[in-house]
Formats: C-alpha cells, structure tokens, sequence
C-alpha cells in the first residue's frame, strides 16, 4: 500500500512539475522570478486565489502574498512563510506542490481553510543565488543566501525589525491574523536518519488550553500522519556532541518566528528538512509535514477558531506575564530516537579529536528529551503606557504591529511609574547589528513625568497586549531596550568642572546632615572611593539637583489605573 501511494505521489509530481516549472526532483530550486510566475499562473486559472504585493523588502522588491480562499471569519488560516533562510529553499517547492494540488483537485480542506503563502521572504538572499552557500548541505544546485540585502538573518529579527522585511511582515500578520504560522527552513547539526525535524511553540509559554491542544491532539497527529511517509522527530538541538547525550527544545524567545507568533496565540511551527538528505526527499518531507497540518486543520477547524478567540480573551484578562524563562533541567522526558554511530577519531587536518557519523551502521533508541521551561521574573500588566513621540524608531515598530495608541492633545504632566536601570550585561560581541543587554535589573517609583501634544497613550486592552510585554518591559529578552533602542538613557548628558563643584558640594554636605553621614562613611569604607577625587564629586553631583533625570530614566511609563 506504502509503495502505491508513493507512485500515485510521483505522478501527481510530475504533473504539477509541467504545470508550474517545478524542478526539484533535479536538485533545482526555482529562483524569485520563476517562483512568483508560478503564482501569478495559480492565479490565472484557479477562482478564490489573489496575488498581493504587501510591502517591500530590504532589496527593493516587494513581498507577496499568495491567498486560496475567501479568508471568511469562521475559517482558520494557515500561513507558511518560505525561504527565510533563502538557501533552505525546501517550502518553496513544497508550498507550491501542494497548494497546486489542492486547487486542482478543488480539495474540500479549501471550503474550511484559507491557506495563505510567503512565496520567498528573504528576497535580497534570494537574489544571491550561488553553488556554494550551503558547505555542509546536499542541493539544490543553486542555493540562496542566508543574509538578506542588509545581510540580517531575518529569522533573528521579529521583535527588532531592523529590515523592511520584517515590517512588511508585521503588515501580513496583522492582516491575518492566523490560526498557524509554519516557517520552512533546513537543519544543520548532527546526522541521524530521519528527513524531517520538527520546532513548535514552547508549551510552557503560551496560553493553557493552546498548549493542551499541542500536547493530546496537535502534535501526536502530526507526527501518527507523518509516519506513513517521512517519519518526524523534535529538532535535534543538543545537549552535548552527539544525540544519545539528549536533545533540548528550542528556546522560544520572541525573536524567532514561533515565538513571534506565541504572542498572538498563534500555533507556530518551524518545519526543519534534514541538510544531508537529497533535496527531492527534503522537499517531499516539508510537502507531506504542510499537508498533514492543512488536514488537520481541516479536520478540527471550529475548534481551532474557538481556541484561538478563547486565549485571545483570556489574554485581554492576564495580568501577569513573564519575562524570562529558564531550561528546567530537574525535568527530562524521553523520546524514540534513529542515528548514526558517532565515532571518534583524531583528525588528519587538525591532529586534534574530531567526530564522524557512520551511516552504515544505524541505531534505535531512546534518547532523553528536555522540554520543559521555568518561568522566571514576572511583572505586572499596566493598564497603560506612555511613550514620547521622540522614540520614532519604536513607533514605528508598534505600529507595523497594529498597537492601537492614541496621540495626547495637549501637554501635560502625570504622575506614572518610572523605572530605572539599576544594571545592565551587554555583549561585547555584535549580534544582528546589536550589541545585546541582558541580566537588566530596575526599580521602580512613582514620579511625574512631563509629556507634550502628539505623545502616545497606549492602552494594554488589545490584541497586542502580549507583544506590548515583550517589546516594552525592560528587562524581556527581546524588549526594545535589550535589542538597544533605548540606549541613548544610558549616556549622561550634563556634567561639571571639579574646581567649581567643589564648593557646591560642601554647601551640599553642610545642609544635609544624612547626606553627609552616608558620604563621610562611604570615604571610610571605600579605599577606591577615598582616593578618587572625580568618584567622590560624581556621587555627590548625582544627588544634587543638577543631575538629569533622564539618565537611567528607562522613556516608556506605566500606569496601573
């Protein structure tokens, strides 16, 4: 029966090939113009399909958006962006065979899914086609690139949005507002048997009843439907050099697109194609893992608007959230697991160990497994926040997002809670254009704060309510301030002369007796300090009124009334 439905697989292949220029079975991906031609043929010849340009990228070419269905309210979407990584170019032909096949066989998944498709995201890695971008993957012949023309790795840039890509994205979410996101890439990593890995949503950071759904209904269908024709496996994200040491669940922050799409209670999914596998066999994986979720989809679509409405009212309701959150590593499953042996060997190049899979003698087993995540430092929702319309870089981003703010009309001061930064980690490495915070600490405190007409008032009673968490507490992994928008706080802008202050400072310790305790005392316990005039100096400026109250001032307020 298996080797049937592979012929009858093969014939519908080709047939599709002829249709739509679809060459993978020879190792050849299709490129940008190609892949866009073959949707605007969709187009032509199927009702209830459309063909968007939705914004530009970082090339200056727009990115599409292909739509089958009437994206009627009661219907799920599923929406699969492709090429993000331009040469993991697996969904692009999988995307199109099936969409293809679902049109022309008028597939009643259809008549309950819309079904909508990034043709290729990374446009400008796209355009970078070359036989050698991938060392360490077999095909295509010619792979795209993974940088994009700004050479950001997109799939790094969700929350920071630093290109247009991710912007326009943004536009296509928020105008979708999906039930599923699936974002097709291929692996990298050890060597084992299986074509297909799989990333969902971290459970332990999402709505309940959405991680519920994964875990009894979701994800053992979707691997029960994959076995028939390439069996799955969680990605292989290791704990040590080999799978037997275990593998980890990927880590869900915001800036990946699973975790960009948790913040909308949107099932996100990363499809991840083995490198080492032939490319026909790559695309047919992510072809059959696509299928299997439409189905699915299909099979349980009242159910899946439901539990997406129920978690987006829920959310309105949540009044904490989590900052970040930590591998518990107390917590370890199992999981059935296929390899390779993994021998080693002192290498001929180096003379040092090096490690090498031999696929001529495969194992069976099970591996440990660690899943779980602890939820660490919470906060509190605001009922709103305030921001200066001077932040227009953050704006910018809210806006792309959909945030709804509402501009004040006059000036005015309120009364707000402020943070400030008490400390800070920060990379001495860049990372995407940034030099990333991390360990932040704050305090807080109520203080007035001055705004002016055209300020933003953001109330948190909104769909982006999780997302407005995230980009905006400080200390979120991914916040804004993370990422570095938000830096400029960090530098004092006022300063003094010594020989003049000198004498402001001893009028200072003169009127206030437990400033002077506090300064005479710090001289005594402090060698460092007692013996830097500036150190000194600069303690007492920062408690004078000629300190800024800017600096350290983190720009976005809360207020919780």
């Amino acid at each position: 029966m298996k080797q049937l439905s592979l012929i009858v697989l093969c014939f519908v292949a080709l047939h599709v090939h002829a249709q739509l220029n679809l060459r993978f079975e020879e190792g050849v991906s299709p490129d940008h113009a190609t892949c866009i031609a073959a949707y605007e043929a969709l187009v032509k010849k199927y009702q209830k399909t459309q063909l968007k340009e939705m914004g530009p990228s970082d090339s200056g070419r727009p990115i599409h958006l292909f739509i089958a269905g009437d994206m009627a309210e009661h219907k799920p979407t599923i929406l699969i962006n492709n090429g993000i990584h331009a040469g993991e170019s697996c969904g692009v032909d999988a995307s199109l065979l099936l969409i293809e096949e679902l049109l022309r066989a008028d597939s009643p998944i259809l008549d309950r899914v819309n079904i909508a498709i990034i043709p290729m995201y990374n446009i400008g890695g796209a355009l970078n086609r070359s036989c050698c971008t991938r060392a360490n993957q077999k095909g295509p012949l010619e792979q795209g690139f993974r940088g994009n023309a700004k050479n950001l790795d997109l799939n790094r840039d969700f929350m920071k949005a630093d290109s247009r890509n991710a912007l326009t994205f943004h536009k296509i979410f928020a105008f979708l507002e999906p039930e599923f996101l699936v974002d097709t890439h291929t692996s990298n990593g050890a060597d084992y048997q299986y074509t297909m890995t799989l990333i969902h949503s971290q459970l332990d950071m999402i709505a309940p009843h959405l991680a519920n759904t994964y875990r009894y209904s979701l994800i053992p269908d979707l691997y029960t439907a994959m076995e028939s024709s390439y069996p799955m496996v969680p990605y292989v994200d290791l704990v040590g050099k080999t799978p037997e040491e275990g593998i980890i669940d990927f880590p869900d922050f915001p800036r990946y697109s699973t975790g960009y799409a948790s913040l909308y209670n949107c099932f996100g999914f990363t499809s991840e194609a083995h490198m080492l596998k032939p490319y026909r066999d790559r695309v047919m994986a992510t072809y059959h893992f696509l299928k299997a979720l439409a189905q699915w989809t299909s099979d349980h679509d009242r159910e899946v608007v439901m539990n997406k409405q129920k978690a987006d009212r829920e959310l309105r309701k949540q009044g904490t959230f989590y900052m970040n959150h930590e591998l518990d590593s107390a917590q370890v499953d199992s999981v059935f697991f296929k390899g390779f042996r993994a021998e080693f060997f002192t290498s001929d190049v180096t003379g040092l160990e090096r490690l090498r899979y031999d696929q001529s003698t495969p194992w069976e087993g099970y591996i440990p497994h660690f899943k779980n995540y602890k939820n660490v430092d919470p906060v509190i929702a605001p009922k709103a926040y305030y921001i200066s319309q001077a932040w227009r870089e953050v704006i910018e981003r809210l806006e792309a997002n959909g945030v709804k703010m509402t501009p004040l009309k006059n000036d005015t001061i309120m009364k707000l809670r402020v943070y400030r930064i008490a400390s800070l980690n920060t990379s001495k490495q860049a990372f995407e254009g940034h030099y990333l915070h991390d360990g932040v600490t704050t305090t807080e405190a109520l203080e007035e704060v001055r705004f002016y007409k055209g300020d933003f008032m953001i109330l948190l009673d909104q769909r982006t309510k999780n997302y407005l968490i995230e980009a905006l507490e400080p200390r979120a992994v991914d916040s804004f301030f993370a990422w570095g928008f938000f830096d400029i706080v960090l530098q004092q802008k006022e300063w003094f002369s010594p020989y003049v202050f000198e004498d402001m400072a001893l009028d200072m310790l003169k009127a206030d007796s437990k400033l002077n305790k506090e300064f005479r005392e710090k001289q005594k316990s402090d060698k460092d300090f007692a013996a830097s005039e500036w150190a000194q100096l600069i303690y007492l400026y920062q408690r004078s009124p000629y300190y800024e109250k800017e600096h350290m001032r983190y720009p976005v307020f809360r207020s919780l009334d």
